[in-house]
C-alpha cells in the first residue's frame, strides 16, 4: 500500500489505520485526502437527530504528521461567504462516512459523540457544491445506505467504505453529449483548484450479511461533468454550469474493477461480488443507476 501510485499512504506511529468513533481513516499524504473511510453502522442502535445540523470540521492534531497530512479550512475557508458567488470556491466539506451513519451507540449521549467525530478534515472530501447538495441528481448516492437498510431486516449491520478515485481516467463522450463512465480507461491527473487537486470520482462499497452469506457491491459516482464547469479546472473548457439528472450519475461496478481504480485491496470482497446478470455493462461502463428501484441488496 505504500508504494501506490497516486500518493503515498500515511503512517501514524507506524500504523496506516487512523481510528475514530464507528469509523477508520487511511490517509494519502502526498494528496492530503483520505484513500478511504470505513464505517461500521448498526441501525439497530441509531439514536438523537441524525440530521442534526452542523459545519464546523476540525483537524486530528493528535500526531504532528497527521495534522500535516489534512486539507483544512486554509483550502474551504469562507465557505458562507462564497455562497453567493460560488465561482469564486466551487466546493464543499463533503463528508466521506456521514454522521447520520456514524450517531448510534448505547445511549444519546454516546451516538451524539460517534456522529460528532465525523466532522475531521480527514474524513472530507472536496465535493462540488451540486454534486454535494443532496437534490434531484446526487440524490440516490445519498440515498443508498438507507437503501440497503431498508431492504434488509431492522437492526441489520453494515459496513461502509467510502473513498477518492485519485487520478481515475476521463470518461467518454456519449451519442447525447453527455459523458460516461470509463472503466478501462487511460489514467489522468486530476486538475487543480487553488493548487489542490480534486477528485473527479468517488466510491462506495457496501458489505452485509444475507442469512448466513456475506454480500458485498460497489458503486461509482462522478463529478467529472460538474468541473467543466470551473474554468480554473479545466481552463480550455468552459461550459455552462447547469446541472442535469445525468450529470451526476451513479453507477454499480465489479469490486475487482474499484480494485484496479483505486489500487485498494478490498480482500474477500472481491470474493462475494453480488452478481448483477447484466456483466458486459459493468466490465465496460458501470452498470448506470437510474432509480432507487434500482438499489436492490
Amino acid at each position: 500500500m505504500n508504494k501506490q501510485k497516486y500518493g503515498k499512504v500515511l503512517l501514524v506511529k507506524g500504523k496506516s489505520e487512523i481510528k475514530y468513533w464507528n469509523y477508520s481513516v487511511m490517509m494519502n499524504s502526498t494528496r492530503r485526502l483520505a484513500y478511504f473511510s470505513a464505517a461500521n453502522v448498526d441501525s439497530g442502535k441509531f439514536r438523537g437527530n441524525r440530521d442534526a445540523g452542523g459545519d464546523t470540521w476540525y483537524l486530528d492534531t493528535r500526531a504532528e504528521e497527521l495534522e500535516n497530512a489534512q486539507l483544512g479550512k486554509g483550502f474551504y475557508k469562507k465557505q458562507k461567504t462564497f455562497e453567493a458567488d460560488r465561482t469564486l470556491n466551487p466546493f464543499d466539506q463533503g463528508h466521506l462516512s456521514r454522521r447520520s451513519d456514524l450517531q448510534w451507540g448505547d445511549d444519546e449521549e454516546e451516538a451524539k459523540r460517534n456522529g460528532d467525530d465525523s466532522y475531521h478534515y480527514s474524513n472530507c472530501a472536496p465535493q462540488h457544491w451540486q454534486f454535494n447538495q443532496n437534490n434531484k441528481a446526487s440524490g440516490l448516492w445519498y440515498r443508498l445506505e438507507e437503501s440497503a437498510l431498508s431492504t434488509l431486516s431492522k437492526g441489520r449491520r453494515l459496513c461502509l467504505i467510502n473513498g477518492h478515485i485519485f487520478d481515475a481516467p476521463l470518461g467518454t463522450l456519449g451519442a447525447d453529449g453527455l459523458i460516461r463512465l470509463n472503466l478501462k480507461g487511460k489514467r489522468v491527473p486530476d486538475g487543480k483548484f487553488g493548487e489542490v487537486q480534486i477528485p473527479r470520482m468517488f466510491f462506495k462499497v457496501v458489505a452485509y450479511r444475507s442469512g448466513n452469506e456475506l454480500r458485498a457491491k460497489a458503486f461509482v459516482i462522478t463529478q467529472e461533468e460538474l468541473l467543466t464547469t470551473i474554468d480554473r479546472y479545466y481552463p480550455e473548457e468552459r461550459t455552462p454550469s447547469v446541472l442535469s439528472d445525468l450529470e451526476v450519475r451513479l453507477y454499480r461496478v465489479k469490486i475487482a474493477d474499484l480494485e484496479r481504480l483505486t489500487e485498494l485491496d478490498f480482500g474477500s470482497l472481491a470474493e462475494h461480488d453480488v452478481p448483477t446478470g447484466e456483466e458486459s455493462l459493468v466490465v465496460a461502463q458501470g452498470l448506470p443507476i437510474e432509480d432507487e428501484s434500482d438499489l436492490t441488496f
